[in-house]
């Protein structure tokens, strides 16, 4: 077998070919946390003196060189020089200058340089690893392979945080270990004096290919139909810069780059098709050289080693090389199993393993272990450890549900369920495929199983069923299952003999239901996971049994009172005075009903209702108990602080109770250990649920002891990560039934905040479900950049202005809390002021004072960036550049990226502790302060603040935090802040969707600050339903619903003319619904909510639905709400709008005065329009 490497690279826009970006401002990838060498090209890279070269080759450049020459010339054709410079703990070495030959880079294997836990290895230990790692890639020369990639870092996978391979070459030459010159011998002992870094030659252009990406992004093309993304169980191999990789491992590479070549013939936007012919052959030439290598047993070694075989890598490679590696199997497990008389030195050999097999073979219990280790492991390039933990007993630690028997009947078992010590552990298909269909390179007479064997179609379907659910959905209707496996078939397997449809389903109808699901109903043939079937099943189950339970009697509680102690807002306002009437209905409904949902946009109330309900059941029943949990640590913290008591992350709680695996953190099916009389339970930002986690949390609790269970939560947020949509799926079940609805939904719609004029309330409010109607004079406001009260809007073309436009609006946002003490000095310390890092002993720290957000993480205008310019702008450049530790410095804002239970220094009992208090969750913010303590550096998080000091080694602070200055949107959700700056770019993908604005909007208590770019144009398109996240998502939880498809969305998008009833998921009532039934029904063709640009251009509205009728155009606007104040106000203004427009002729009203929607219809369809019913 020969050993390949992968190899990361940071992003460079001209394809790694040796010269200076094109565009170099604009690669803000480069340097990136993610990046390799990322520091150095952060902190050295000079923009304006890369702009003035872009393009230039940089063998010609004197004096001056980028700082990411050790990358970027792996495709390049001239030799250039790179300078490494020395760490500054290696006091005293100097520079050392090289010449990197053309195709090449320098490269290190990072992660062998510390032990297990993470300890620094001494000098010798770290060479004698490097050398050995580099000496397996030195026997591969002229054979082996580079694999070259980027790391989040990249324009192409980093939102979705993935690696991206960029190219394959041949490794023509490995390099020799270089020295630091003139290091001096103290410093040498210590840390070693040898550069990290050994330079790769490969034989590229004639043995290589790079992926064209660049040249799509240079004609404005799309590149993520030719990416080839490393996931599943590959992205093993590419972390820490630089790791092996194995034949069978290159082969499932390879297959992705030659799917990927294949559309870039089939697309022909580049010149030279007979170019890229000749690699794709090449491409086939190393797969079969791969196949060749790998041979029918990569797994017979580790195999081996099970049995406790001396070294036997070492025997099969040194004393079996003439062998023919297809008979090796048999030979060795004929020894073993005494079929072969062996001699003295194969005795002394094989012993201990012979001894081992033959008592696993003799044992009932364990002949089956003997006969995978024989039959079965060979053939499949498995870990050591996969092995053991696959034999072993203790099948449900690695998430293993199959029982040995039936994985050897069918290996396929193992990608479905393995999951090791941690979640990148998995079995990919690939790999269990590649033994049981090898390649006919190995031999035309090898066993295969056929291309649709039910045991391969199954686990195919697995594997598109997980992806789908990672995606949202629950379930894949029949049909596009089925498509889309004849389309991996197609693209990936020989022409051969492939079925699979509904006759093939129930001929192999037992193999496919142990892991599959296939459920008929609403008129859908959905195919399900069993164990996400399982999971909406037992919430619809409890939910349901909830529901038919009687109410419990009225409480007798007088809730305005108690409301009206924790009503902070002018209690005299009408508004005020209606929203505080509403949460105490709402609070009644939650006494009452055994179940019930609480929910409402951002301002509405809910924290306060809360707050309200826990003092009226305790004070009418004080030794009442209550169970407050939440999805994530920060809610939990927030929840807590908001009533009054103790809460905990719904993980932990799990946990606790052993429904979760403490190895791999995966939920369990089953445990039979559950919480019993949990009193009243609270699940706050239930939103954020999916229904493996809630089918999860119902099965840890005997809901049969529970008072209440109490759902909260805001519908216009961000769905869960995971399948389906389980809050708001109970919302709408709730809602389908006026009875359901009255007494178990507790909808709070008064905002208070918008009642006491806050605009950014209003403006996020268009973004939710709940709105009955927009209001197009808001919309107008922020397209002329008007701001007003808590909401200020600005502008940017570019991202040279947005980075302008930030400390403005920064110190805008201080002023504002400043107040009318203004203070002196710089904007950081001005900055530390205001979130109360200018005193650090004092316990009163506003942490959050002030938060940028951003939808996009990796981009120019994105979190990670930003976050960059942010710290040099508050902390300077210099500062930044000379003290940074791990990318930090004095006073950074920091965010915990991960839940994590740290070992944190205790002040005031002067030692190390790890206990429940220093558990941070994922999502806190802290600040890092000036100590370092043996190369560690010091944080702070908002609990215990003087308490403890959590001190973060490097590795730490790359996993477990990140710059907190700017977060991602997703990240605040649940957060609230006193001042928000959202920064908008106009890039209009479907990341963007509106429960994204929405929960941005939403996250300000004090003051909204809009850094948009260009013009609305994009908030108004978000502002449409068809744009939500949640109506994409297929979800079976009350009735089985397929979402609509991101191309389904555009024959109902405002600007089409619709002929058919609109999807109720596109409306924003039950009233709008009928009509488009009606108008469907009676052959009109309408647009919904398309843009009435006024005479004069100077404003707009979104009438309902325009129609013409014998080619007059009309406006129909459906009053739903009329009898509320706010409401009929804008009515008002609204027709007052047509009447200055002389449309008001053409203004339709519902329902006309004295009748109801129905009899309101038929008049205007029939009567005056003198419409029939189509037939």
């Amino acid at each position: 077998m020969v050993t390949h490497v992968s190899v990361r690279l940071s992003w460079h826009d001209r394809g790694w070919d040796g010269c200076i970006c094109n565009e170099p401002k604009k690669n803000v990838y480069c340097g990136g946390f993610f990046s390799v060498n990322a520091e150095r090209i952060r902190y050295n890279k000079d923009n304006e003196w890369e702009e003035s070269n872009h393009g230039k080759p940089c063998r010609y450049l004197k004096n001056q060189s980028p700082p990411c020459t050790e990358t970027i010339n792996v495709f390049g054709e001239q030799s250039i020089g790179h300078i490494h410079l020395p760490k500054e703990f290696l006091e005293g070495a100097e520079e050392l200058e090289e010449t990197l030959p053309p195709h090449s880079s320098g490269t290190w294997p990072f992660e062998e340089m510390w032990d297990e836990k993470g300890n620094r290895r001494d000098p010798d230990e770290r060479k004698e690893i490097a050398e050995e790692f580099f000496s397996d890639l030195k026997k591969g020369e002229g054979v082996s392979l580079i694999f070259y990639y980027c790391n989040y870092d990249n324009p192409i996978t980093g939102q979705d945080r993935k690696y991206l391979l960029t190219g394959i070459v041949r490794l023509k030459k490995v390099g020799g270990f270089k020295k630091w010159p003139q290091i001096p011998t103290n410093i040498s002992e210590k840390y070693g004096d040898f550069v990290w870094s050994i330079t790769l030659e490969s034989a590229y252009p004639n043995e290589g290919i790079r992926i064209p990406y660049q040249e799509y992004m240079d004609k404005k093309i799309d590149p993520a139909s030719i990416a080839i993304i490393v996931s599943g169980d590959l992205t093993r191999r590419f972390k820490y810069v630089c790791r092996h990789v194995s034949d069978d491992e290159a082969i499932g590479l390879i297959d992705q780059a030659i799917k990927s070549i294949k559309k870039v013939i089939k697309d022909n936007y580049l010149p030279d098709a007979g170019y890229w012919d000749s690699k794709l052959q090449w491409l086939k030439q190393i797969r079969k050289e791969c196949w060749e290598s790998r041979g029918l047993y990569p797994g017979l070694t580790n195999t081996l080693e099970y049995l406790n075989f001396p070294n036997p890598s070492a025997y099969v490679r040194i004393e079996l090389p003439k062998k023919n590696p297809n008979d090796l199997r048999e030979y060795i497990f004929d020894r073993l199993d005494g079929k072969i008389k062996m001699n003295t030195e194969e005795l002394e050999r094989y012993g201990d393993a012979a001894q081992r097999y033959r008592i696993l073979k003799s044992s009932p219990t364990t002949e089956i272990i003997s006969r995978f280790c024989r039959e079965r492991l060979p053939f499949f390039d498995l870990t050591a450890d996969q092995i053991k933990n696959i034999l072993g007993d203790s099948h449900d630690k690695y998430s293993i549900t199959s029982g040995l028997n039936e994985i050897f009947d069918n290996p396929y078992c193992l990608c479905e369920e393995y999951i090791g010590k941690d979640i990148e552990d998995t079995i990919g298909f690939h790999r269990i495929d590649h033994g049981m269909i090898p390649s006919e390179e190995l031999g035309k007479n090898i066993p295969r199983i056929k291309f649709d064997d039910p045991r391969r179609l199954r686990a195919l379907m697995v594997e598109q069923l997980k992806a789908s659910a990672n995606e949202g959905h629950t379930f894949i209707d029949r049909s596009d299952l089925f498509a889309a496996i004849e389309k991996w078939h197609k693209d990936n397997d020989p022409d051969s003999l492939f079925i699979l449809d509904k006759a093939i389903w129930e001929q192999h109808k037992v193999i496919f239901t142990k892991k599959l699901m296939m459920d008929i109903a609403d008129g859908i043939e959905a195919i399900f996971l069993n164990s996400i079937h399982a999971d909406e099943r037992i919430i619809r189950k409890e939910i349901v049994s909830f529901l038919n339970e009687e109410l419990l009697p009225s409480s007798k509680i007088d809730w305005k009172k108690i409301l009206n102690v924790f009503q902070l807002e002018d209690k005299e306002h009408p508004s005020i005075r209606e929203a505080i009437a509403e949460q105490a209905c709402a609070l009644e409904t939650m006494y009452r009903a055994r179940f019930s949902v609480l929910t409402g946009s951002a301002g509405t109330g809910k924290t306060t209702v809360l707050r309200s309900l826990v003092k009226g059941i305790t004070d009418k029943e004080p030794n009442h108990s209550f169970l407050l949990l939440a999805p994530t640590g920060k809610a939990a913290i927030i929840l807590g602080l908001r009533v009054q008591r103790e809460a905990t992350t719904i993980h932990t709680f799990l946990m606790g109770l052993g429904w979760i695996n403490p190895l791999n953190y995966t939920l369990k099916e089953r445990n039979n250990r559950r919480k019993g009389n949990p009193g009243t339970i609270i699940v706050d930002e239930a939103s954020m649920l999916n229904v493996s986690l809630f089918a999860t949390l119902v099965r840890a609790i005997d809901l049969g002891t529970a008072e209440r269970l109490i759902l909260v939560g805001d519908s216009g947020q961000l769905p869960p990560i995971g399948p389906g949509k389980p809050f708001a799926d109970i919302i709408d079940y709730l809602k389908k039934d006026d009875n359901r609805e009255h007494n178990y939904l507790a909808e709070l719609t008064v905002n208070c905040r918008q009642a006491t004029g806050s605009r950014a309330a209003w403006l996020a409010s268009h973004f939710t479900r709940t709105l009955d109607r927009p209001d197009e004079e808001i919309l107008w406001d922020v397209e002329r950049g008007i701001s007003k009260g808590d909401f200020s809007v600005y502008t940017w073309n570019n991202d040279e202005d947005l980075y302008k436009l930030i400390p403005q609006v920064l110190e805008n946002a201080i002023a504002m809390l400043e107040g009318k003490k203004k203070l002196s000095g710089t904007l950081g310390d001005r900055y530390n002021y205001v979130h109360g890092l200018n005193d650090l002993y004092s316990p009163k720290k506003n942490l959050e004072a002030i938060q940028l957000l951003a939808p996009y993480r990796h981009t120019p205008s994105g979190v990670e960036y930003l976050n960059q310019i942010v710290q040099k702008l508050l902390r300077g450049e210099d500062i930044v550049k000379k003290y940074q530790f791990a990318g930090y410095v004095h006073y950074d804002k920091i965010m915990q990226i991960r839940n994590y239970t740290y070992y944190a220094w205790n002040h005031n009992e002067n030692k190390s502790i790890k206990n429940e208090d220093t558990y941070v969750p994922n999502g806190t913010l802290g600040f890092v302060f000036p100590k370092r303590h043996f190369n560690q550096l010091q944080a702070k998080f908002p609990k215990d603040f003087i308490k403890y000091s959590y001190y973060l080694s490097r590795s730490k602070c790359n996993e477990h935090i990140e710059l907190g200055y700017i977060a991602s949107v997703h990240k605040a959700q649940g957060s609230q802040f006193d001042i928000t700056i959202v920064i908008l770019p106009s890039e209009a993908s479907d990341f963007l969707s509106r429960e994204l604005i929405y929960t941005g909007l939403s996250r300000a208590t004090g003051k909204l600050f809009l850094l948009m770019q260009k013009d609305a144009r994009l908030l108004k398109e978000r502002a449409w339903a068809g744009y939500s996240e949640i109506v994409k998502r297929n979800s079976a939880l009350f009735r089985t619903a397929k979402g609509i498809p991101k191309d389904g969305f555009k024959s109902f998008h405002p600007e089409q003319l619709v002929y058919e009833a609109l999807p109720e998921l596109l409306v924003r009532s039950k009233g709008e619904l009928r009509i488009t039934q009606a108008l469907a029904s009676h052959g009109v063709g309408f647009a919904y909510e398309k843009p009435l640009i006024s005479l004069d251009g100077m404003s707009w509205r979104l009438p309902d639905f325009t129609f013409k009728i014998k080619r007059r155009e009309y406006y129909w606007e459906h009053l739903g709400m009329l009898g509320t104040i706010d409401y009929d106000k804008k009515v008002e203004r609204k027709r007052r709008w047509y009447k200055e427009n002389g449309w008001q002729d053409q203004l339709i009203e519902t329902p006309i005065e004295g009748m109801n929607l129905e009899e309101s219809i038929k008049y205007i369809l029939e009567d005056k329009f003198g419409l029939e019913k189509c037939r």
